[in-house]
């Protein structure tokens, strides 16, 4: 991870890089706002739509034997 950090301090200057680490992605400050693209960031913001998506797979057209 070091030389993507080295790359992005020295060919982006006008980007500040946190000395903040995040295990699985990455996050992005603009002012207040943060935009939170970790793994598991992702899941909770799409958790609603996820949990349809495998509702419908396991619950429709006799997925599940009886």
């Amino acid at each position: 991870m070091a030389k993507y950090r080295e790359y992005i301090v020295e060919n982006f200057k006008e980007i500040k890089i946190s000395e903040e680490t995040i295990n699985s992605g990455f996050a992005v400050q603009d002012g207040n706002v943060l935009y939170n693209n970790d793994f598991v960031g992702i899941i909770e913001n799409n958790r609603s739509d996820i949990e349809g998506l495998i509702y419908r797979e396991l619950f429709s057209n006799g997925n599940l034997k009886k």
